[in-house]
């Protein structure tokens, strides 16, 4: 439950917060302004032209003056075309310059998508994040199509049609006020309930959309162990929870509308009645009082349109403060404002103190802290392969996440050839140093496509020389259609191992100088990782090469192995020295490996 007292729930402090963070908004305002205040002038001066037309154009014989109603008619057409057209152009305006807010919105938020951290991604909901760059960000398009539009103009015509209706006739100008002034207290108080309640509706279609892909990308295992309703009720419950409040806002919109058309007719009945009781005692004419009464229509009006369009409001300030919340979120792994250059040839790569902990996730309770590593210290020399082994949740990998920088350790320093990570540029830090993860991630194109993306102008040629490089030319020459064979989505058309082996492939495109394995022939079968064992030696060969493997045959290659077990160092040495040890714990990782393979 999102507390109504909160600061930031208050629509205005929200908008002001958006012409901050997005400059676009401000952009040609005034123009638009002034535009919108030409155009409220036409709604002042046919009700004026009529009061003239009234009191000078009719005798009291019943008489027409043709000339005064012509005259008066010739003036009030060259009126209206003007503020229509002026009407036309602030709409146009204020249009285009929203698309253009809003195309610099999603810039932003992308952007800032694509540079949080790995800690910062693992403590938010995946669809918490799609929810941000699309409904959310959806909800201000359609506010600003329309919403934004009706605010502007609407303000503006109160404002010159209220100081018409003053200079015109203040006693019934005072009286229009006071009739009508409840009905912006009655918005006050609907606003209060409204924005909490699309504040919660916001971070439960949130909820809905992570419960959905998490659906989604799990389909094969729910339909193999059956949990189809247990899947299915975690997401129907969501829906429900979102369309039982959507339900309560919605009530509470449609009363704010109802109030607002009592009001109008309450006013027009209160302006005709006190000019029936003062008659011409206090120089009301007829033409006054029509006059009058289609300026308070003309006031009233926008009320209306406010109040049918605060709904809109609350929806769009409460998806806004989501998205600026996203935007403005604070980077931890944040490019250096004076990047020191990396020195060439191969790096050596020094990890001194460093401590890593995991912030809890936003729908978490801030508990007792829990480290993934703790006080590593390690000098890996330049041209080493080195090889970290362990049990599961020991903090292998990410101390490979660490030395790659997707996230600057909370403790210590992580150098690469004697430069701190968060000195390096990111181009720079991204051409000399690769990742392998466990998991690769593939795009939905094509194998080459895919490879490429590592190496600056690769053609389809680069590509499948380079496979025949890494031993993999049989193997893409197997496929139909060789390298421009689609991967499908993360993928999904092609085996686990093949993803592996693509994903081995697009690192050898980048030709890093320090290249880490993350358990990178985790799930390639037998034949396929002795087939790679060769292209990893080659591939390793020149450059500093960090392994995360279970596999001992892999480890059995590296220059030095390093055991962890609990986020520290328990062994360092060469693989026969640490085997040697009676009772080490990598002797027992080998003894354990040997009986699995008998």
């Amino acid at each position: 439950m999102v507390p109504e007292e909160e600061p930031q729930l208050a629509v205005l402090g929200i908008l002001m917060r958006a012409l901050r963070s997005i400059p676009e908004l401000q952009q040609g305002l005034v123009v638009t302004v002034l535009l919108a205040m030409v155009a409220a002038g036409g709604r002042v001066s046919i009700p004026l032209l009529l009061r003239r037309a009234i009191d000078d154009g009719f005798n009291a014989r019943g008489g027409i003056d043709i000339g005064v109603i012509t005259k008066l008619s010739v003036i009030g057409f060259a009126i209206a075309q003007v503020t229509t057209m002026a009407g036309t152009l602030s709409r146009y305006r204020l249009t285009v310059q929203a698309e253009k807010a809003l195309a610099a919105l999603r810039r932003n938020v992308i952007d800032r998508l694509l540079k949080m951290s790995i800690g910062q991604h693992g403590s938010q909901r995946r669809g918490v994040l799609v929810a941000r760059v699309t409904s959310d960000v959806e909800t201000l398009s359609q506010f600003f199509s329309w919403g934004a539009l009706s605010w502007v103009l609407s303000v503006t015509v109160m404002i010159v049609v209220g100081l018409s209706m003053l200079l015109v006739e203040w006693k019934l100008a005072v009286l229009t006020f006071v009739i009508s002034a409840p009905i912006l207290l009655v918005a006050g108080q609907m606003r209060k309930r409204l924005v909490p309640l699309h504040m919660q509706v916001r971070e439960q279609i949130g909820a809905y959309l992570g419960g959905v892909s998490e659906l989604v990308a799990a389909a094969p295992l729910i339909r193999a162990y059956g949990a189809q309703e247990t899947v299915g009720g975690v997401v129907h419950s969501a829906l429900r929870l979102r369309q039982k409040t959507s339900r309560r806002a919605d009530r509470t919109s449609a009363l704010l509308f109802i109030s607002a058309e009592g009001f109008m007719v309450l006013t027009i009945a209160g302006i005709l009645a006190l000019s029936l009781a003062w008659r011409t005692g206090h120089g009301l004419t007829a033409g006054t009082v029509v006059g009058f009464v289609f300026l308070a229509r003309a006031f009233l009006e926008p009320v209306m349109d406010l109040a049918e369009v605060q709904d809109q409001t609350n929806r769009a300030a409460a998806g806004l403060a989501r998205v600026l919340d996203l935007v403005d979120m604070p980077i931890d792994v944040a490019e250096p404002a004076h990047p020191v250059a990396l020195p060439s040839g191969p790096l050596a790569v020094s990890l001194n103190q460093v401590t890593y902990e995991y912030p809890p996730r936003d729908d978490e309770p801030v508990t007792s802290e829990v480290f993934a590593l703790r006080d590593i210290s390690l000098q890996i020399e330049s041209g080493e392969t080195i090889a970290f082994v362990g049990a599961t949740g020991s903090g292998k990998s990410t101390l490979a996440k660490l030395i790659v920088r997707s996230a600057d350790p909370t403790g210590g320093v992580v150098s690469i050839g004697g430069v701190s990570l968060t000195d390096v540029a990111w181009a720079d830090l991204r051409n000399r140093v690769q990742l392998v993860p466990q998991e690769p991630f593939l795009f939905d194109d094509s194998i080459a496509t895919n490879i490429s993306l590592a190496g600056s102008n690769m053609s389809t040629c680069d590509v499948e020389e380079l496979l025949g490089q890494v031993g993999l030319g049989n193997w893409i020459e197997g496929l139909t259609l060789g390298s421009q064979t689609q991967v499908g989505e993360r993928g999904g058309l092609i085996s686990a191992g093949e993803r592996q082996l693509v994903a081995l492939a697009r690192a050898r495109a980048g030709n890093p100088d320090v290249l880490v394995l993350d358990e990178a022939t985790s799930s390639v079968d037998a034949a396929t990782e002795a087939q790679l064992a060769e292209t990893l030696d080659s591939l390793s060969k020149g450059r500093t090469t960090i392994v995360i493997a279970h596999r001992l045959t892999t480890v059995a290659r590296a220059d030095r192995v390093v055991v962890m077990e609990a986020g520290r160092i328990v062994e360092v040495g060469t693989p026969a020295e640490l085997a040697a040890i009676p009772g080490g714990h990598y002797a027992g990782l080998v003894e354990a490996w040997e009986r699995a393979v008998g």
